[in-house]
């Protein structure tokens, strides 16, 4: 029979790796028992783009919920009139 502390660690272990944080696996610990809806947060920051799913729809694993992309940094294509090419900079806010 497994030990009991293994299975608690593989299953902490599996959590973090579905994106739980660690203070949600030490209060489902705490509990000993996990609430049926847990909130995910996404491993980066950005805006959401696109929504895929809807509150309470069944997400298969590896399924896309949310386009989210960083507007931190943007590539543009743009015409420059020659004469104000000078006026262009890397880096430039815009």
């Amino acid at each position: 029979m497994a030990d009991p502390q293994d299975m608690v660690r593989l299953a902490s272990e599996k959590l973090r790796l579905w994106g739980l944080s660690q203070a949600q696996i030490d209060r489902i610990l705490e509990e000993g028992k996990a609430d049926h809806r847990m909130l995910i947060t996404a491993p980066i920051g950005g805006v959401v783009t696109e929504q895929f799913v809807v509150q309470g729809q069944y997400v298969e694993e590896g399924g896309d919920m949310f386009s989210v992309v960083d507007l931190d940094h943007v590539w543009i294509k743009a015409q420059v009139y020659a004469d104000q090419v000078a006026l262009v900079r890397v880096g430039q806010a815009v």
